[in-house]
Order: C-alpha cells, then structure tokens, then sequence
C-alpha cells in the first residue's frame, strides 16, 4: 500500500532508504530506530490519506500491543510480556528493516531526477536489484526477483522468475544491480559489517557475485565503480524533479 505506490521515494514511503549513506551501520541504525518512531506516526499518515481502515487497524494494533504489555506486567507477569510480546516485536522489526535495506541498499541518483514512472525498467533498475540461485527465494515467494516485483508489484511470485528471463533484453537495456548465488541478507552483512572491516574482501566478494549484462565480466575496481555511487544518499527532490 505504501512501499510498492511509493516506490522507496523519500518523503512519501516511510520506509525510504534514499536519505542514507547505505553501507554504514550508524545510518541503519538510525534508519531501524525510525521503524519504532514511525510506527506511532503511520495512523496519521494512513489518516491524511484518507485511509479510514488502514488508520484504525494500526490504532487499534498498537493500543492493545501496548495494553496487553501493561496488563501483563501489572500482574506480575513481566517476563511472559517481554518474551510475547516486545522480544518478537524487536527481532521482527530488526529482520524487517534489515531486509528491506538490503533490497533497496543500491540506489542510482538518477532517481531524483527520473521523469519516467514509477512501473517502468528504467525507474526500478535504478531503485533496487534482484538475487537468484539462492536458497531464500525458495522459501521467501521469489522475493530476490525484487526489481520484477517493483515492476509488478501484483503478479504472482510463481511468475516473477519467468517475467524476468522473458524481458531480459529489457533489462540489460538499464543495467540493473543483479546478484547471483546469494540473498538479500547476504549482501547487507557484506557492506555493512564486513565492508567496515575488510573493506578489499568485501569489493571482491561483491564483485564475484555481480552479474554482468555486458560481454565480459566486471573487474573488482569495475564493480565497486559500478555499486559505490549507488549506495550514497539520493539528493532531495524538487517538486518539479518528482516522478510523476
């Protein structure tokens, strides 16, 4: 409802990666803390918007996530709230901040300034990158075919890898990001943690997975050229600059 009509497009989707340096653990860090100040802030955004049911299940969702705490802990039963309710609600916000950083970690600036909309290749090559041969997708409805579900956001997972061999030629045209034989999560720890520390292996790694739509394959100084000026902040839109 947000996310995919918004299309990663700060300030309109709350859950923008765009304003963030996106391989530094500080900017994530913030960007998770963001997830639990947002969450108060979605009933009004779904209000302004005119999203009567959408703004009531989240009110309705958060006063009895935050009763039931209260209840449970003022008869002394603080234990079983934490480990029901705030435990689950920590690692689930983590595992889903943390996935949709990684899917939207390479964003080109061209984004800022893209007149095409939101649903083509061009815009979507640029706004996030798929990932194949790789156990998740199996178990994670084909989510690594991430540009393909951008570009169809209501086709069936089943589809997703057949739309993406179909229109190949289509994407080669913009060159997307595309990694193979490995997940999301992969890639974030990669640039995110290992990248902090190891900074060569890192490139090397990267640079190892990246397909290559060209002829010849990307040398470890032509990917990290390549995926560098991706992971900047995108500079702010212009009224006149927003895709239509």
């Amino acid at each position: 409802m947000m996310h995919h009509k918004e299309n990663n497009m700060f300030e309109k989707d709350l859950s923008s990666t765009e304003p963030y340096q996106r391989d530094s653990f500080a900017h994530f860090l913030h960007y998770w803390a963001m997830f639990w100040r947002l969450t108060i802030v979605l009933p009004l955004w779904a209000s302004r918007r005119q999203q009567w049911k959408t703004c009531r299940d989240c009110v309705l969702g958060l006063f009895i996530w935050v009763s039931a705490q209260l209840l449970l802990r003022q008869s002394g039963h603080g234990i079983y709230a934490f480990y029901q309710f705030t435990l689950p609600a920590i690692i689930s916000s983590f595992a889903l901040m943390f996935g949709n950083w990684s899917q939207h970690m390479f964003v080109h600036p061209l984004v800022a300034d893209c007149d095409d909309l939101l649903s083509s290749y061009r815009y979507n090559c640029a706004l996030t990158l798929n990932v194949f041969n790789h156990f998740d997708n199996q178990v994670a409805f084909n989510d690594g075919y991430h540009i393909t579900h951008h570009v169809h956001p209501s086709c069936h997972w089943t589809e997703l890898p057949f739309l993406f061999l179909k229109n190949l030629e289509k994407y080669a045209e913009h060159d997307p990001v595309v990694f193979d034989r490995c997940g999301f999560f992969d890639i974030g720890l990669n640039f995110l943690i290992r990248k902090s520390f190891d900074p060569d292996g890192a490139w090397r790694w990267a640079a190892e997975h990246l397909v290559s739509f060209g002829p010849e394959k990307r040398s470890v100084a032509e990917a990290r050229a390549f995926l560098e000026e991706r992971l900047r902040p995108i500079p702010e839109r212009t009224a006149e600059k927003a895709p239509k």
